[in-house]
């Protein structure tokens, strides 16, 4: 029986948590999978759930790249973590005799040179667009450059963003764009008097919150009767203050009264389900943001900024605004709030071009041609 080592940094269920959990469902059933985490949480429970012939391994020793390792005292603690990893992984590939290795995410990357000293092929799944800081974008490109056999991007705004560390990484890499199973949603039945935005994402200014909240003070007291907007999300945790921040600046801005708020939850089809408008209004780069594919999924219009993957998902079924630009993006919730018909028809074209390159099907069927390559 061959034999899968999957490595992955975090225990939530957010993007890269699922799409590593699609990448595994899409694994055949007859391959055992061993994933080695580096902490306990929900996503433990969701991979029992939905994979097949699987066990979870947890390790805190795992080593994991974040910005507290770029300290003397960090250096030497990883160090220290990193060795013991290695014998750990030296064991477990005793046990197992792993045929590949499937490292989740650049945070993980550090785990390739013990893998090729092993002797296990191995490839990258990267999903990052490390702007900064540049030591951590370097490395990580460096690393997976040298000790990949094989480097997968989620989209080409990934891999340009790796090409910019190192040019040659290329020539091991390809793009293979996640797929998910669209949303079930039940119909509404009554129709809208306001036209809902929803806003999905971690409660912090990189996923654009606070950027909404200064476009949506530039609308006029009759257009925001015409609106309501819903941020969905909760903060990372020991930063729980920014949602308190978030909904003064929106009291400061006059606009609060509009607004909604609605914490993390695991499954957000009912959220979805009540939105018009999908907004992913995001100041960082989203390599490849899920969000987008599950409003696409259920025909949903949806407004983005351009920087990332999403204008890749997105192609001409929706509205793309820079990043900062309060003037464009006031611009597209105009257009929508004065032409209602223009959310349907955006939705429907979303809708379409999901189902034709976006489905768990499709990814599937790319995610096996790729892996047989390897196996």
């Amino acid at each position: 029986m061959k034999t899968l080592a999957i490595f992955h940094p975090s225990s939530e269920l957010y993007g890269a948590d699922r799409i590593m959990v699609a990448a595994l469902q899409a694994t055949p059933d007859h391959i055992k999978k061993v994933v080695y985490l580096f902490s306990q949480g929900p996503l433990v429970e969701y991979i029992y759930q939905n994979v097949a012939n699987v066990e979870v391994v947890v390790n805190l020793k795992m080593p994991v790249i974040y910005r507290a390792i770029f300290t003397p005292t960090g250096v030497f603690k990883f160090g220290y973590y990193w060795l013991k990893f290695y014998r750990f992984l030296k064991r477990e590939n005793k046990k197992h005799q792993f045929d590949l290795a499937y490292v989740n995410t650049l945070s993980c990357s550090l785990v390739l040179p013990q893998l090729k000293w092993l002797k296990i092929k191995r490839f990258v799944h990267v999903h990052e667009i490390i702007d900064s800081p540049k030591l951590i974008g370097k490395v990580t490109a460096k690393l997976s450059r040298k000790y990949a056999d094989r480097v997968v991007c989620v989209s080409n705004a990934v891999l340009n963003g790796l090409k910019r560390y190192d040019s040659k990484i290329e020539e091991k890499s390809e793009v293979l764009y996640n797929g998910i199973k669209p949303l079930e949603l039940k119909e509404r039945k009554e129709e809208n008097k306001v036209l809902n935005f929803y806003l999905f994402g971690r409660i912090k200014p990189e996923k654009g919150q606070w950027f909404l909240a200064e476009t949506i003070a530039k609308l006029s007291d009759l257009e925001l009767e015409k609106t309501h907007f819903t941020i969905v999300g909760s903060p990372v945790k020991g930063q729980e203050n920014k949602l308190e921040e978030l909904k003064r600046e929106l009291e400061k801005e006059g606009v609060l009264g509009y607004c909604s708020f609605v914490p993390f939850v695991d499954d957000i089809s009912q959220e979805m389900m009540k939105a018009d408008v999908c907004l992913v209004p995001s100041i960082m780069k989203d390599p490849f943001p899920t969000t987008v594919l599950e409003a696409m999924s259920v025909g949903k219009a949806v407004i983005a900024t351009s920087h990332g993957g999403a204008k890749e998902a997105l192609d001409e079924t929706g509205m793309l605004i820079k990043p900062h630009d309060v003037s464009g993006f006031v611009a597209s919730l105009r257009k929508l709030i004065k032409s209602p018909q223009e959310v349907v028809d955006l939705g429907k074209k979303a809708k379409n071009r999901f189902y034709k390159k976006f489905t768990s099907e499709v990814f599937n069927e790319n995610w096996n041609a790729f892996l047989v390559d390897l196996i």
